[in-house]
């Protein structure tokens, strides 16, 4: 057993391990998007009635700005959010 590696009953070879790695690396290496970029969300809640309504979202979870009004199908409510993120100079 090789010394650091845990016992697998899956065998690689070398050429398999050094492939792989080499891919994690190109992946690695890729451009990411920024961390801070604003995301549109279309969602459903109570406080609308059960209609359709927007979310602005940083990191996908901290909501910047919502819809105050909702709408009847989610098609209006990701238009209506994709001019309301085009304010903030995204998208």
């Amino acid at each position: 057993m090789l010394q650091g590696h845990a016992k697998s009953r899956r065998y690689f070879t070398d050429a398999a391990r050094d492939a792989a790695l080499a891919r994690r690396r190109e992946i690695a290496a890729l451009p990411k998007p920024p961390s801070d970029m604003l995301a549109l969300f279309v969602v459903r809640g109570a406080e609308r009635g059960n209609d359709y309504g927007w979310e602005i979202r940083r990191f996908g979870a901290i909501v910047v700005a919502r819809s105050q009004e909702g709408f009847p199908a989610p098609l209006a409510a990701r238009q209506a959010g994709e001019v309301a993120l085009r304010s903030f100079g995204t998208a």
